[in-house]
């Protein structure tokens, strides 16, 4: 949906003024003590970038900092995530947060509460089918029900053993959101609607999940500990069973990948060397001239990758691509990215919490008197886009103006529109009510007598008593609302003269009204 907001006004000038990793969960307290003098030169810095940036590629970012100093729970993180109600979730080295746009709302481990988190150190965050969020943790999965406000804990076989490394738990959700799992010394399995289901994956089964993600295709890609990458694909039996219908290896000495659209896969061997795997014909076209180090994060251009000195994307095709804002990541030590709604930007860090960014584009035109010389004093109370054909402004005190479809797309041209105002004899001049309705008529509600309407044929202003049938109505004016049902009734609102119902229609040349009634405030009909 395409939305179009214009600011009409009749000044001159106006001023709008909105004046590394288990070890380092020391990092809880390191983050929660940083200095405010630490964050400034962060912002400084950053905001140095952006400025520079921007005098060279002509596009303004904004960027926001929020860490612990703003109510996030720790500056480490790890992975964030947006539901489908555009909430933010940010998985931290001590806690998970939701960020609504104002305010965060913590969630740790409680003692002696089965319903909160099983671990403070937040992994993967994901959403299923049913809009309840799924969490994963270094001790255990957890799901979370909005409603309720619970926590359902599932450890599998590692309840009482605590975790040594961040690979004892994996989860990963497919496309129609069903929640697939790994664990150490219990094995892949997936989520039923009931309890987790193991799978039968015989010789892969003793091995450590590093990393699974769900590719283009349905098949999950499956990074094992022994840096060996394979895909599994999926089928259902009889009894509704999930089982693996094939397990293929991609390649061998892995130490990272990511989902490329277009059915390609980002591969990073334990040597450094980068390639793009093709699932369609099985063949690996290396990446030339870049040191990939490590991948960050998605958006819909392709992965955002980092060497050792910058930030760069990967397309579909493979290609390596810049984009102005991948300098402004340049001074932050980031650990994941996503692309949110409206385009935005963010990125987690290790240590400086996450930062918003996103380009700034001038959202507002201002139409002023210099321009429309006869707005000068009126105040615009409706207005109309009639797609294709023209703009309608109502004000009080200034009558009506037509202008071009899509007149503000270009400024700088001199403005051509008509004015009808009482001075012309056309329409009273305070206009509040426009509506678009059928048989190309625009009916317009004034404080004058009945209504107008303007019939886009013709391109003609109809005055209420060049209506036939008006004489037989009961008189009304100061019409401040116009709605047309899917009966072609027009309903009118008004000022002191109750509700009008009636239809409208063409008859040879000349419009005529009939089934003419009024509502008025004891629920007679008029």
């Amino acid at each position: 949906m395409n939305i179009r907001i214009l600011f009409l006004g009749i000044f001159a000038s106006m001023i709008i003024s909105c004046n590394n990793r288990q070890a380092d969960v020391k990092s809880n307290v390191l983050s929660s003590n940083l200095q405010l003098d630490d964050h400034a030169e962060t912002i400084d810095a950053i905001n140095k970038v952006f400025n520079d940036t921007s005098k060279n590629s002509g596009t303004n970012y904004s960027i926001e900092q929020l860490d612990n100093t703003k109510g996030l729970s720790n500056s480490s993180v790890n992975t964030i995530f947006q539901d489908s109600e555009n909430l933010l979730w940010i998985g931290t080295w001590d806690g998970l947060n939701r960020y609504d746009g104002s305010n965060f709302k913590i969630f740790r481990p409680e003692l002696n509460n089965e319903n909160s988190l099983s671990n403070q150190v937040i992994l993967n965050i994901d959403e299923d089918n049913a809009g309840r969020i799924w969490v994963l943790t270094m001790h255990g999965i957890n799901r979370y029900d909005k409603k309720l406000n619970t926590f359902h804990r599932y450890y599998f076989s590692r309840k009482d053993k605590p975790p040594l490394s961040e690979s004892e738990f994996n989860m990963a959700l497919d496309s129609s959101k069903n929640v697939f799992c790994a664990v150490k010394d219990w094995g892949l399995g997936y989520f039923d609607g009931n309890d987790f289901q193991l799978l039968d994956i015989k010789n892969l089964a003793s091995k450590t999940v590093k990393k699974m993600v769900f590719g283009p295709m349905g098949e999950l890609f499956v990074l094992f500990e022994n840096n060996e990458l394979y895909t599994l694909r999926f089928d259902t039996n009889n009894e509704g069973r999930k089982f693996i219908s094939k397990a293929e290896i991609v390649s061998e000495k892995i130490r990272e990948f990511g989902i490329l659209s277009n059915q390609k896969v980002c591969i990073i061997s334990t040597t450094g060397v980068s390639k793009i795997y093709s699932l369609l014909n099985k063949k690996k076209q290396e990446i030339n001239g870049k040191d990939i180090q490590k991948i960050i994060g998605n958006t819909h251009e392709g992965l955002v990758v980092s060497d050792k000195s910058e930030y760069f994307l990967i397309n579909s095709e493979g290609n390596i691509i810049n984009r102005p804002w991948l300098k402004h990541l340049k001074n932050q030590k980031i650990t994941t990215l996503i692309e949110g709604s409206e385009n935005i930007i963010w990125t987690g860090t290790d240590g400086d919490g996450i930062f918003k960014m996103f380009p700034l584009r001038k959202s507002f035109n201002l139409i002023s008197k210099v321009q429309v010389p006869e707005l000068d004093g009126g105040i615009v109370r409706t207005f109309l886009e009639v797609k294709g054909n023209s703009f309608w402004v109502g004000t009080k005190g200034k009558g009506l103006f037509r202008f071009p479809s899509k007149f503000y797309q270009n400024l700088k041209e001199p403005l051509d529109y008509e004015n009808f105002n009482e001075s012309n004899g056309s329409i009273n001049n305070a206009v509040y009510a426009l509506c678009k309705g059928q048989d190309s008529l625009i009916f317009i509600g004034s404080d004058g007598e009945g209504i107008n309407v303007y019939d886009l044929k013709k391109s003609k202003l109809i005055n209420w008593s060049e209506i036939d049938g008006n004489e037989k109505c009961e008189y009304f004016k100061s019409t401040y609302t116009i709605y047309q049902d899917k009966e072609d009734f027009l309903w009118l609102g008004t000022n002191g003269y109750g509700m009008i119902r009636f239809k409208l229609e063409r008859v040879g040349e000349k419009l005529k009204v009939t089934e003419f009634k009024r509502y008025i405030a004891d629920n007679e009909v008029a």
